[in-house]
């Protein structure tokens, strides 16, 4: 069964992995020394422009949007310019917000993490696990969902990889009916329903805090 499941997980990696090659842009992205040629200096509403082209960028890169609310990396990506100031190179900030100890909780996409984990789950449970968890494919795969964005959210990080192997060590350990207890809150009835609880008891355990685009 593990053997299968991920096959399965690795598949939906390669194809995630597809979509992680930066879009195509007819604007030109300025880096923070091109504001500054003229003046010398980057003045707090260019840095801001530069932010909020950061924010397009996420908003075209599905996966990016996928793992991160791209208004919170922006208003990251923006701390970070205003502390570190115009000479570090924006692959170095984004480096910070997304793939380090730095790395905000709170920019996390738990809800659409959740989300995607909620339909493979189903997926899987529908396909190779009729043995084990027909009885309760619905509730196991809300705690998968729930188990593996909480997990995301207290370490982010944008690698398909690494969103996988907490997919996977979620589907491992959800088929504990205790850890069923701790992630699920209450009986569903239908796959909707299912989805709406995910997202619902997601709000109820994380802290969103994102700091979006005005």
């Amino acid at each position: 069964m593990i053997s299968r499941l991920f096959l399965l997980l690795l598949t939906m990696t390669l194809c995630l992995t597809s979509l992680a090659s930066p879009a195509t842009h007819a604007q030109t992205i300025k880096d923070s020394i091109d504001y500054t040629i003229d003046d010398g200096i980057m003045s707090r509403e260019e840095m801001e422009m530069e932010a909020q082209d950061m924010f397009r960028l996420c908003q075209d890169n599905a996966y990016q949007s996928t793992y991160f609310d791209c208004g919170c990396l922006a208003g990251a990506f923006l701390q970070q310019r205003e502390k570190l100031g115009p000479m570090v190179m924006q692959p170095e900030i984004f480096q910070t917000i997304t793939n380090s100890a730095e790395t905000s909780a709170s920019c996390a996409n738990t809800e659409q993490l959740a989300g995607q984990t909620y339909e493979s789950c189903l997926d899987f449970t529908q396909s190779y696990s009729r043995t084990e968890l027909n009885s309760n494919n619905q509730e196991y795969c809300v705690c998968a969902a729930n188990k593996m964005a909480l997990d995301f959210a207290q370490a982010p990080r944008l690698s398909s990889l690494y969103v996988q192997s907490l997919r996977l060590n979620a589907m491992h350990e959800c088929k504990n009916p205790e850890t069923q207890k701790k992630y699920v809150s209450r009986a569903l009835d239908s796959t909707e329903d299912s989805k709406a609880g995910a997202a619902d008891i997601l709000q109820q355990n994380t802290t969103q805090n994102s700091i979006r685009q005005e």
